[in-house]
């Protein structure tokens, strides 16, 4: 102990009593807050809790501005479109299929241009819309694939005339 707080404590009169809250309880607040009591002194309201009061309002309804970070699960009733949670609020439209949520959808993607099968090719044009196959048209006429023996795969042509200059 140093020599002021020796000091302070001789100007204590000899005899003289502490009064210590003892007893301590606290009740419900309503607007004004929770009330701490004690049966050896004065009771202490609380400041009501604001955005310039720190505690605690546990009645009534409230409002929150701000964020606010929970560490822990929510107990209660959450209202509004965030406490049901089954359906968005406002539906969107998805490649013209309305969606809210509340169900799958199949989108059908057709594509913006059609798919036109070309020369050699057989089958129905794609525009996405239902499957399509595709197969080769083999064959020995025009606008057919060659396979095989085809005779335009033949080597067997006639050779034309021609003059052949050799430059050194």
């Amino acid at each position: 102990m140093s020599n002021a707080d020796k000091t302070k404590l001789d100007g204590i009169a000899a005899g003289a009593q502490v009064n210590v809250a003892t007893n301590l309880g606290v009740t419900a607040g309503t607007t004004a807050g929770p009330v701490v009591t004690s049966s050896t002194g004065t009771n202490v309201t609380l400041p009501t809790a604001s955005a310039t009061n720190s505690g605690i309002i546990t009645t009534g309804n409230q409002t929150w501005t701000g964020v606010k970070t929970f560490n822990s699960l929510i107990t209660g009733s959450i209202s509004g479109n965030a406490g049901t949670a089954t359906a968005l609020q406002t539906a969107r439209t998805i490649n013209g299929t309305s969606f809210n949520g509340s169900a799958n959808i199949t989108i059908t993607a057709n594509t913006p241009n059609t798919l036109t099968n070309g020369t050699g090719l057989t089958g129905n044009n794609f525009n996405g819309s239902t499957a399509t196959t595709w197969a080769v048209a083999y064959g020995t006429t025009a606008n057919t694939a060659c396979q095989g023996n085809d005779s335009r795969l033949s080597d067997a042509r006639t050779p034309t005339t021609h003059t052949l200059q050799i430059l050194h």
